[in-house]
């Protein structure tokens, strides 16, 4: 399997994933809310969703910096 194959389904689980490496990801919650069209200002409701979100490892930053 290929490694991100292996982090994605990880993922997909709920669990944290970790490509050798490259950084964590895991999936986090992202709230309803009202947003507002900038046209016309009118307002409208947007869903709750779940997302996900990456964190780079020490490691990696040192690499690009």
């Amino acid at each position: 399997m290929h490694v991100m194959e292996h982090s994605n389904a990880a993922v997909a689980r709920g669990e944290k994933g970790s490509p050798s490496g490259f950084g964590a990801s895991h999936r986090t919650e992202c709230a309803a809310f009202t947003g507002h069209k900038m046209q016309t200002a009118e307002a409208f409701e947007i869903a709750a969703s779940e997302d996900v979100k990456l964190t780079a490892t020490a490691d990696f930053a040192s690499a690009v910096n």
